[in-house]
């Protein structure tokens, strides 16, 4: 039969003897089974491990004592030696906690814990952190009463839930420059953006430049908009919330053409999103693409040699509502579907489709399969354009835009020309 431990020589006395006497009586234990080793004596494995008994008995021990004369006592909490996040569970380890989760008041930062997991225990009591508190990460108190002893208090180091932004941006030119555009000139712009997310948000804007000639001008455009945005960056916007946002940029002296896009970031990069390309051209006027028709890819020839990819970002950063990727060297059809945005009752328009790169065009050869040409086209009403593709230079990761457009010609009462167009990505694979 083992010899009993001292805790359970203490738990046999029970109410015999007042508190005071008990301690007096462990040191006295002690005192009378640990000796002391000699100079030159080897230290034996009984008595490390006789050592470690009496440490772990002490441990139990000072936990009852130390609390509140018999009360709860904590011992650990469980994640240890990490911060808590909110909303997580947390265990709380100790002795003398009522067998009834809810009859123990536990406070955590001043904060009354009223559920419970149903796993908890006399020895264990199992909670999720309530979102109640401000200025984290920072340590708050923890402490159990039961039957009206309380606890010693134990630090527990809280901190926020990371967050998680849902939804998407929206970003629509408000306002473009009218007249011939020139170099070393101010031009200004405008954009709404379209906060249809779930949290407030702070978004820094910036002007992404590509495809600018000469290529030493598209740092000149970067650096005159970093000062250039009103209001400045970050704009502060709430779910539900369309903010203008206006830039007055000074172009390059020099500058031939350029394409510029704002862009809009969160605060913690959940979302983003970049406007519709404004092709910058010096000598020429902006034409923005008319809200009176929609043109969107609606299917590629073969998913093998490319893919139609949505929110499409490219190296530079910018970010377009359709993109693609494209098999170096392949061949392939894509087709579009232009949507007449016009309101019921509108005279009969007469579209005409073309397809385009944007710059290195000699990379590639586009032909026309269907759709070039749509007359008599009631308002609201939809039509397919489908174009050959074929790649015939470029090395991989190389990017290109691709510019599809449809010409309104007709001109009748209510009914001028207008041009709607897209611009969308290419990246080449392998």
């Amino acid at each position: 039969m083992a010899a009993p431990t001292l805790t359970e020589i203490i738990d046999a006395i029970g109410d015999l003897l007042p508190e005071d006497q008990k301690g007096q009586l462990v040191t006295t234990l002690l005192d009378g089974r640990i000796q002391q080793v000699r100079p030159g004596e080897l230290i034996t494995a009984g008595l490390c491990n006789q050592m470690l008994t009496d440490i772990a008995d002490l441990a139990v021990r000072v936990s009852v004592l130390e609390g509140a004369g018999g009360g709860p006592f904590i011992t650990a909490i469980q994640p240890k030696n990490v911060e808590i996040t909110i909303n997580s569970l947390l265990t709380v380890l100790g002795t003398g906690f009522d067998k009834v989760p809810e009859y123990n008041v536990v406070m955590l930062g001043g904060k009354q814990i009223t559920q419970f997991n149903e796993a908890s225990s006399q020895d264990a009591l199992i909670f999720p952190v309530p979102d109640l508190f401000t200025g984290l990460p920072r340590t708050v108190d923890l402490t159990v009463e039961a039957a009206g002893k309380v606890s010693n208090k134990f630090p527990v180091r809280l901190k926020a839930q990371p967050r998680q932004q849902l939804g998407e941006l929206v970003v629509t030119e408000a306002l473009m420059p009218t007249g011939t555009l020139s170099a070393d000139a101010d031009v200004s712009f405008g954009w709404d953006v379209l906060a249809s997310t779930t949290l407030e948000d702070s978004l820094a804007l910036s002007l992404v430049v590509t495809d600018a000639a000469p290529a030493a001008s598209a740092a000149q455009w970067i650096a005159s908009a970093a000062s250039g945005f009103s209001p400045p960056s970050p704009l502060a916007i709430n779910p539900g919330q369309t903010r203008r946002v206006n830039l007055t940029v000074h172009a390059p002296a020099g500058a031939v053409s350029a394409n510029l896009q704002l862009k809009v970031v969160g605060i913690d990069g959940q979302v983003q999103k970049s406007s519709p390309v404004i092709p910058w051209r010096a000598g020429q006027s902006l034409e923005p693409s008319s809200p009176s028709a929609i043109v969107l890819a609606s299917e590629v020839g073969d998913d093998a040699l490319m893919d139609l990819v949505d929110n499409m970002e490219t190296a530079s950063g910018s970010t377009y509502p359709q993109g693609f990727t494209f098999k170096a060297g392949a061949a392939s059809s894509i087709a579009f579907e232009i949507r007449d945005q016009r309101g019921a009752g509108a005279p009969n328009a007469t579209y005409a489709c073309k397809a385009e790169l944007v710059a290195s065009g000699g990379d590639w050869t586009i032909g026309n399969l269907l759709g070039a040409s749509t007359p008599s086209l009631p308002a609201g009403e939809d039509f397919s354009f489908v174009i050959s593709i074929d790649n015939t230079a470029g090395a991989v990761g190389t990017e290109y835009l691709l510019r599809v457009e449809a010409r309104q010609t007709a001109t009748a009462p209510g009914l001028s020309p207008y041009t709607s167009f897209a611009i969308l990505p290419i990246k080449l694979t392998a």
